[in-house]
Parts: structure tokens; sequence; C-alpha cells
């Protein structure tokens, strides 16, 4: 049996209607999810806003949801928020989010802010406290951070 062009695209046309209101669902889940108050479910709803997957992209709800994140205890979307702030030029801002997800052990949060540190951006230039973060990182399994300390490590630092 040949199907026709024309039934091909209505099934094509079918499936995906069919993914995005499965992607919908998934993002009301995590948003009812998320006011419950489980931090995981609000960085993926600010992932799903940063991104426009699923939603329209909204960077203004993806930082409120990943502050929420991040507030309820996960380093994910203090990272998360970090980023997106580091992006608008708000270093200051930024290193507070990345030391507040390095505090809660979120491994690449501790890489990016003695990423700040090495840098100078946002926070004074200090390779000591790069060093101090990078090392924690490290330790948190972060592999990328075990090279930058050893770097500094060697070079007296």
């Amino acid at each position: 049996m040949q199907v026709s062009k024309y039934m091909k695209r209505i099934l094509l046309s079918l499936s995906i209607l069919i993914l995005q209101s499965h992607a919908h669902a998934s993002a009301l889940q995590d948003i009812i999810k998320c006011s419950k108050g489980d931090p995981l479910a609000c960085d993926h709803t600010g992932m799903l806003f940063e991104n426009g997957k699923g939603t329209k992209q909204n960077i203004d709800k993806a930082k409120r949801y990943y502050k929420k994140s991040c507030t309820l205890g996960d380093g994910t979307g203090c990272d998360h928020l970090a980023h997106l702030l580091q992006k608008e030029q708000k270093y200051i801002s930024a290193s507070n989010y990345y030391l507040t997800g390095c505090h809660l052990n979120y491994a690449n949060a501790c890489c990016d802010l003695a990423l700040l540190y090495k840098k100078g951006n946002g926070v004074n230039l200090d390779y000591k406290k790069a060093k101090q973060y990078y090392k924690k990182a490290c330790s948190l399994g972060n592999k990328t951070s075990c090279k930058d300390y050893a770097y500094l490590d060697r070079n007296g630092i």
C-alpha cells in the first residue's frame, strides 16, 4: 500500500501536534511541581523558558524560575541564573549566585566562580580564591577544575 504525499503531510502534522501537546503538558506539570516547592522542577521550567522549548522563550521568566530553584536549595538553578546574569554583564550578581550554588555543592557553580576570580569579572582579581574554588569544584567531580587547580598550583599560586 502506497501512502500519498498528502497523507504523509497530514501524518507529519499530527505527529508534530502530539509532540507539542506532550511538551506543553510536561511544562505544565513542572510549573505545578515548582509551585509546590520542587526545586528541580523550577530549574527545568527555567530551562524551558530560557530555550523556548514547549513555550515561547522568555528570559525574565527563566530567571524567576531559576531564582526560585536556587532559593529552594538547588545549586543548578543558582548556576543557571548566574549564567544569564553574566550574559547581561551583571557580574556582581552573577558572582553572588555562583557563590550560592557553590555553597550548595554544585561543582559547575564553583568552577564558574573560580573563573570570575581568575579574570576579575564582578569580583577582584584573586588567583588564590580562584584556586580555592577550583579545588572545591574538583573535589565535587568537575574534571576541568582539577586541571585548572593543578595549573595554578604548579605556578605557585
